[in-house]
């Protein structure tokens, strides 16, 4: 059986930072990941690997037999509150392939040590991103804080607020500057979105693990 395969994927996800909140839950940070979506069918297994080693980034799913046809196991939460305080190293994939367009439907959540069942468009969504028209404008700055330039990125296929571009395939930084998504997208780009209200990712989140 084939390996599946999707290149410049950007996921964000969540991870615990050993400290807790007030109210005693864990602490989380989020962290962007870049590579190359990985589904090997034969085994009911998506990956994120690095383009230059092959080597593993993030192990997304967990080995699983008897599964239906196109579905895998993530190791993930179905929602961002946490169950049982346990927070996976995958947490926060299912937010990101449902708005990259990887997932099929909703979900199919399975209470089992925290995973959810889902089954994977085809391509991994790989076509309906290279045939989507949407735009966004954004604006980048270098890490000194002055402006660098503005650009009109693709819109993730499945996106529906500007916080969603942080997973652009077209995503880039100045300098590991910050980079705003345009409220409206202006003269220069009239095509583009028009969402209504910014987004700003700092320097810090915009960066990848």
């Amino acid at each position: 059986m084939p390996t599946v395969t999707r290149e410049k994927i950007r996921l964000e996800l969540r991870r615990a930072t050993g400290r807790h909140n007030s109210d005693s839950t864990p602490e989380v940070e989020f962290r962007t990941y870049s590579g190359t979506l990985s589904w090997d069918v034969s085994r009911n297994t998506l990956d994120l690997i690095s383009p230059e080693t092959g080597e593993i980034i993030v192990r997304l799913s967990k080995d699983a037999t008897g599964l239906p046809a196109n579905t895998v196991l993530l190791k993930d939460v179905p929602h961002p509150a946490l169950i049982r305080g346990v927070i996976p190293e995958a947490a926060g994939s299912l937010a990101s392939l449902r708005t990259l367009g990887v997932i099929k439907h909703n979900p199919r959540v399975v209470y089992e040590g925290q995973r959810s069942a889902v089954e994977l468009v085809e391509d991994l969504g790989a076509a309906a991103q290279a045939a989507s028209t949407r735009t966004a404008v954004v604006t980048l700055f270098k890490s000194s804080g002055k402006y660098s330039f503005k650009s009109a990125w693709r819109v993730p296929v499945n996106a529906i607020e500007p916080v969603d571009m942080l997973l652009s395939p077209d995503f880039q930084q100045v300098k590991g500057g910050a980079v705003l998504v345009e409220a409206e997208a202006g003269e220069e780009y009239p095509e583009a979105e028009n969402w209504g209200y910014p987004q700003l990712f700092t320097a810090e989140r915009a960066g990848q693990a």
